[in-house]
């Protein structure tokens, strides 16, 4: 049985054949695939070579050292990307220069001409870190950094190439960072190399929009779960036997405008489609959609990685916050609150006017906060009807909670709990367990989020609070993969406003 990567590693064989890098442009219309209603990516990783930057001065050098032979460009950079392959699937790992110096005397031999190391280096090293970006290069870059996108590349070229690559072609200012295979030592599209990127800034594939102009890089993207845009570079096409991209454009200013036209639709909001129902047609069962997050997110780590996360679930709830925090009888905290919209509101005043769904969101970071939000957004004209509001703490601070609600589609405006003083009040407060700090620190960018170097977490708590401002629903779990289900909280709700 082939693997996935091995699957892939195939596929790029076969791509490397088909699409040469010369040709004429072929125009296409800018496309979302099927219009679909995509989140607005919040970060677009960027291929580099012949998605940004031109391979034609690579023609003459190679072709020089080939006797003339031009037309073998096309040859030398399939057994290229072959052998960069073969490498990953081996375990071993030279760089991308020294395979394409390689394979550049492997043509050689086989067509019979002459080529030492040192003529085949000069003839791809120099004119590869000199390459020209292609016209609609920086003027869509730069639109697209002003539309707020975080941009990053990610290459099979040394970390050290690209640099020198961005300052010679005028891009190294337009890009958040550069990264390199360097840091993993395994070629794309192998699904490491896309995972490296996520971990560093922190954010889930769904996130993210993988930029290129090879159809095989975009193979390896989606694998992962990231969204993907295929730029139709000339002589580019694109592999049928994968998933369509979810954009083709032909150049990075239609890129922007399709973003900018998806991202308006987004805004102006859509209207609330329920997702598949299993409880009584009300509402779906959020637990699945979290299972199966969950098992996604184990499939992408270490099983080490997994293990630390486990234990520290465990090493929470042993402080029996599960127990000690506010329950069912209790009296409500009162607070006072602003939301991002600058709205100040006061807890009491809320709940005289009818039943609150109370919920603490941990931050646009949580993938399962996403998730739950979503899910009672959806409940929103349940949880209306049966005379309540829902109402939405978060730590996290006002301009990230508005960046969130943005880049997820989400109606909800939450109101900031700062440094966790009414969750603290609650008692749903914990100490983020020493072996994570560092991903929630460094990978999840914690301090960002809250503005604080506290390394605390409220539990994703739900509350129901009747009108006499008695808490008559509880759910409390120290598994940040476990919720509150909507039809229950509604259940609940009914319950209250009776």
């Amino acid at each position: 049985m082939r693997t996935k990567s091995t699957s892939l590693a195939l596929a790029i064989f076969m791509l490397g054949l088909i699409g040469g890098a010369k040709g004429q442009a072929t125009k296409v219309a800018p496309t979302a695939q099927a219009e679909q209603n995509l989140p607005t990516p919040q970060v677009l990783i960027f291929d580099v070579n012949e998605t940004l930057l031109d391979l034609a001065p690579l023609r003459a050098s190679v072709g020089k050292a080939l006797d003339g032979r031009e037309d073998l460009l096309p040859l030398w950079f399939v057994t290229m990307l072959h052998y960069s392959l073969v490498e990953t699937l081996s375990g071993e790992y030279h760089s991308f220069g020294e395979i394409g110096t390689a394979a550049l005397m492997m043509v050689a031999e086989t067509k019979g001409i002459e080529l030492t190391y040192d003529e085949a280096k000069e003839a791809i090293v120099t004119p590869l870190r000199s390459l020209p970006p292609h016209p609609d290069v920086v003027a869509g870059l730069k639109a697209l950094k002003d539309d707020g996108y975080r941009i990053v590349s990610l290459t099979n070229s040394s970390a050290i190439g690209v640099e020198t690559q961005f300052r010679n072609a005028g891009l190294i200012d337009l890009f958040e960072k550069r990264y390199s295979v360097d840091s993993v030592k395994k070629f794309k599209p192998h699904p490491e190399t896309y995972r490296f990127v996520l971990d560093d800034l922190g954010v889930q594939p769904e996130q993210v929009l993988m930029v290129a102009a090879h159809a095989w890089d975009l193979a390896g993207a989606k694998n992962v779960g990231l969204q993907t845009a295929f730029v139709a570079r000339p002589g580019k096409t694109l592999y049928p036997n994968v998933a369509k991209p979810d954009y083709v454009v032909n150049d990075l200013l239609a890129l922007e405008t399709v973003l900018k036209r998806s991202k308006s639709r987004n805004s102006a909001g859509r209207e609330r489609k329920p997702i598949p129902s299993t409880l009584s047609g009300e509402t779906s069962m959020l637990s699945q959609l979290l299972e199966e997050r969950a098992a996604a997110n184990a499939a992408r780590y270490p099983e080490k990685v997994s293990q630390a996360y486990a234990l520290g679930i465990e090493t929470v709830r042993a402080t029996d916050i599960e127990k000690s925090a506010k329950q069912v009888g209790d009296a409500a905290i009162d607070a006072h609150l602003t939301g991002w919209d600058g709205e100040r509101v006061k807890l009491s005043e809320l709940w005289r006017d009818g039943p609150i769904v109370l919920m603490w969101y941990r931050g646009g970071w949580c993938p399962y906060c996403n998730l739950q939000l979503r899910a009672m957004q959806q409940s929103m004209d349940q949880i209306e009807n049966a005379g309540a509001k829902l109402v939405v703490l978060t730590p996290e601070l006002p301009e990230k909670a508005k960046e969130t609600a943005e880049a997820n589609d989400l109606e909800i405006v939450a109101l900031h709990d700062k440094d966790n003083e009414v969750a603290r009040k609650y008692g749903l407060v914990f100490q983020l367990p020493e072996p994570i700090i560092p991903a929630y620190r460094d990978k999840r960018k914690l301090p960002e989020y809250n503005g604080n170097d506290s390394m605390e977490l409220p539990l994703s708590a739900t509350y129901v609070i009747d009108t006499a401002g008695k808490i008559t629903f509880a759910f409390l779990d120290a598994d940040y993969k476990r919720r509150a289900e909507p039809a229950d909280v509604i259940e609940a709700v009914k319950a209250a406003a009776r």
